[in-house]
């Protein structure tokens, strides 16, 4: 069958596209996910500092470290950069190879790396919620700050946090979507529930300043473009109402042996892809409660020597809580209801606390505690000040929030 001759326009739109696809996938902001990073990225690294500085007058632009936000000026700059060089790349193509009909096998094979690299990224996130990774329960600092105090970011963890069943589903449906994405007699139809999946992610992240916009907002992109080159056959079967076929013809090679490899290629890729996306999130299911955990509210706190004190000091005021969650680790809320996370060595057979600044190796506090039911009294020092404290424990199930469950039939609404 002769292949169709396409416009110029057509040929060029389709080299930029593709080229813009590739480096983005190479050079993503969460490029750590992928094992073949460190062939592109170090080059980048060096040429957007020097772009932002040149061109689009930033001085001090650098790639920031693990900030967990996707969105910085770096990320807006690199967006700009693979558009540009995605540009130059097919004008390069076009005039080498410009007695090229068309570049519809090209086309064909980046859709398919495109529908792998959303298929990664939907069951990373779906397993992670899945296992509990991404939106584990409320800790005790989320379950007592005030609603008015939250960022929108913070309102939206904790709202997804509050309801186990819920991310549970949202996070199943993301890998509903990426296991879609894999196969080739699934790939449109998964396409289209990956697509509005992800479509919910977006609008949640601009609505709730998650710094994951770039990325996110790729993600739909990337599903549009698996959609791209069926988009007369969907138009047809959706909007005009016509029967239509999708071709599902199968990669054919003339050899039986690469045919095999490649068949075997990727059956090691896709157990590949889902047992690094599971076994990382199997942690999340080894639930330890650590010594001591719970939320403690100060009836009482006496100093041993207040001459000694020097109560101007940030490491001398009233505790209002103090809470802990996880083992290692506990968080103190002073009156003045500024909150700081430390380091904690609890033993519980000698009944002991020591407590550390996360930063520091020094000794910020010590006690011997003694626990009757859920009163907790600590003697010992803070900063080498003798002091006393009784606190009162709540649990998590003590939280209105935590404790209303799911009721079949209700008579009013209950709103509190």
């Amino acid at each position: 069958m002769m292949e169709k001759q396409n416009s110029f326009l057509t040929r060029f739109f389709s080299l930029w596209i593709v080229c813009y696809v590739l480096i983005f996938i190479f050079t993503s902001q969460f490029h750590y996910q992928i094992p073949y990073q460190n062939l592109f990225v170090p080059c980048y690294q060096r040429l957007i500092p020097w772009f932002g500085k040149s061109f689009l007058h930033l001085p001090k632009l650098q790639r920031i470290g693990a900030t967990g936000s996707g969105d910085t000026t770096f990320d807006y700059v690199l967006i700009l950069v693979n558009l540009l060089v995605a540009l130059l790349l097919g004008i390069i193509i076009l005039l080498l190879d410009y007695k090229r009909k068309s570049y519809r096998q090209l086309y064909l094979f980046v859709i398919v790396i495109a529908r792998y690299f959303v298929a990664f990224s939907l069951l990373t996130y779906g397993f992670a919620k899945v296992f509990n990774g991404q939106f584990p329960s409320n800790g005790y600092h989320a379950l007592l700050e005030r609603v008015g105090n939250m960022s929108p970011m913070g309102i939206l963890w904790t709202f997804m946090g509050a309801s186990r069943p819920y991310t549970f589903i949202t996070g199943l449906i993301e890998v509903i979507g990426g296991t879609l994405l894999l196969f080739r007699r699934t790939k449109t139809f998964g396409a289209l529930f990956s697509m509005t999946a992800i479509l919910m992610i977006v609008i949640l992240n601009f609505t709730y300043d998650v710094p994951v916009k770039i990325f996110s907002s790729h993600l739909l992109l990337l599903c549009i473009f698996i959609l791209s080159y069926d988009w007369k056959i969907l138009f047809n079967f959706f909007i005009l109402h016509k029967s239509e076929t999708l071709n599902y013809k199968k990669l054919r090679v003339k050899n039986k042996r690469m045919e095999f490899l490649i068949g075997l290629m990727k059956v090691v890729l896709v157990i590949y892809l889902f047992h690094s996306c599971i076994s990382s999130m199997l942690p999340t299911l080894q639930k330890t409660v650590p010594p001591l955990e719970g939320l403690y509210t100060t009836r009482a706190m006496a100093w041993g020597n207040k001459d000694s004190i020097l109560f101007d000091k940030s490491d001398y005021r009233k505790w209002k809580n103090m809470y802990i969650n996880y083992k290692g680790y506990l968080g103190i809320i002073f009156e003045d209801e500024k909150s700081t996370r430390y380091k904690s060595e609890i033993d519980s057979s000698r009944k002991t606390i020591v407590i550390k600044p996360i930063d520091e190796n020094d000794v910020f506090a010590q006690f011997s505690y003694t626990i009757n039911r859920d009163t907790l009294k600590l003697n010992g020092e803070i900063r080498n000040v003798p002091v006393m404290i009784i606190l009162t424990r709540k649990g998590k199930k003590d939280f209105l929030l935590n404790n209303r469950g799911f009721h079949w039939i209700s008579e009013y609404p209950y709103h509190k």
